[in-house]
């Protein structure tokens, strides 16, 4: 509940919550970064070399536990990077929790991944409360407050009514 007291939902992106996390949060997302998208490694590589002037070669030699730390406490991240970071962390680290939320939706989805083709709608208060209370249930709350909050900087369009459940649990 801490992270969600923090946040100002009017104005949230993806950059706004990257800077709103905790240390250890920052470490697990940057940590995810090096999962198995190779795309995503190279954009955390560029991230760092662009910061300290390293070259992308001296970069790719560094110790992962030197790189998640570069990346999670020295790299500023702007919208782009941050939201690769938070998609990063739900699909290396927490898919089942994306997956368990996509099927209480319906959404049609291999492994968290939604279908291909499939467009998504703008989901209401009263459509999302069941799921979201679901997932409160069956995951720690800390992670689910990090996922919806990242689904509404990511895509406002779409999950903009989780804000009013999010506010809901700062109360």
């Amino acid at each position: 509940m801490a992270l969600l007291s923090d946040l100002d939902f009017d104005h949230l992106g993806p950059a706004k919550l990257w800077a709103a996390l905790d240390p250890d949060t920052r470490a697990l997302c940057a940590r995810a970064m090096y999962g198995e998208d190779d795309q995503r490694r190279r954009e955390a590589n560029a991230a760092i070399a662009a910061l300290m002037r390293f070259r992308p070669e001296f970069v790719r030699r560094l110790p992962l536990d030197k790189r998640v730390l570069y990346l999670a406490r020295q790299v500023r991240a702007d919208d782009g990077l941050a939201g690769s970071l938070l998609l990063a962390v739900h699909f290396e680290v927490r898919r089942a929790l994306l997956s368990a939320f996509l099927d209480q939706l319906g959404i049609p989805h291999r492994d968290g991944v939604i279908d291909e083709g499939h467009e998504l709608k703008s989901w209401s208060v009263e459509e999302l409360a069941g799921p979201v209370a679901a997932l409160y249930e069956r995951f720690p709350a800390a992670d689910v407050d990090l996922y919806l909050a990242s689904l509404v900087a990511l895509d406002r369009g779409s999950w903009g009514g989780l804000i009013e459940l999010l506010r809901a649990r700062t109360r």
